[in-house]
């Protein structure tokens, strides 16, 4: 009887040393449903499942980190990455716009049209902060070390999962955030719609799995010091962007 204790406390022992602490790392966020922002009223609308925010998951396995993001409807593919970039990365606007006469510059704006959804997730580590924004089977990723970050993807229904690894496997998660844009319109004229989800890792070892985003109605006890001005993906910020450098341009033109 003395043996077999024995051997099962070995047995237990074991179990125990074979599972990896990173992978114990796992957390959930969930999102209220129907709270997409309409960016002209300011109000929520539930006419856009497509990109309703309703849960974030990460996962870590040694140093490659996995980020599931979930919407209420359908992962859709609509649009083009480029065309998103030029209202998203300042630099790559500039070096589209530059190379522009001043009549192909007021061209290109009276012509530019854009209907695309995009789907970006953001992850700020103690080292490193890691960017990654998805549109129609197309993906840009990178960090702040890293000008091309090596990324995997996959879409099932409501699901998007993004897969890559750390820089350095010693780096502590601090915040995670996930933004969703849909975009119809032209360059004066459009309709924009958003959701996002952000969360983050309490230091009093709080499991946390619960998120905040804009919503004045989600008070889950979140501090709110995961500062969203870092999720570089917000909808008005890069028109503003993207505007300030055609008028810039434009201007130097003439």
């Amino acid at each position: 009887m003395k043996k077999i204790l024995i051997l099962s406390l070995i047995v237990c022992s074991l179990l125990l040393l074979a599972v990896d602490p990173a992978v114990a790392a796992d957390k959930t966020f969930e999102d209220d449903r129907d709270d997409v922002i309409d960016e002209e009223t300011q109000e929520y609308t539930n006419q856009k499942p497509n990109i309703d925010v309703t849960q974030l998951t990460y996962s870590i396995d040694d140093k490659t980190v996995t980020l599931k993001l979930t919407v209420k409807g359908d992962i859709e593919k609509r649009g083009d990455l480029d065309t998103f970039r030029i209202f998203f990365d300042p630099i790559y606007s500039e070096e589209i716009l530059g190379n522009l006469s001043e009549s192909e510059l007021e061209d290109f704006i009276s012509n530019l049209n854009f209907d695309l959804v995009e789907y970006s997730f953001w992850l700020m580590t103690s080292l490193n902060n890691y960017y990654i924004v998805y549109v129609n089977d197309d993906i840009l990723a990178y960090s702040d070390t890293e000008d091309s970050l090596a990324t995997t993807y996959s879409i099932d229904d409501s699901d998007i999962t993004v897969t890559f690894d750390l820089s350095d496997n010693t780096e502590k998660p601090g915040g995670v955030a996930v933004e969703t844009m849909d975009l119809l319109g032209s360059f004066l004229t459009y309709n924009a719609y958003s959701d996002d989800l952000e969360g983050e890792w309490e230091d009093d070892g709080n499991d946390g799995n619960d998120g905040t985003n804009g919503n004045p109605n989600d008070n889950d006890g979140q501090t709110g010091s995961l500062d969203s001005g870092l999720l570089m993906f917000v909808a008005i910020i890069a028109i503003i962007v993207v505007v300030g450098v055609v008028i810039v341009v434009y201007i130097i033109r003439r």
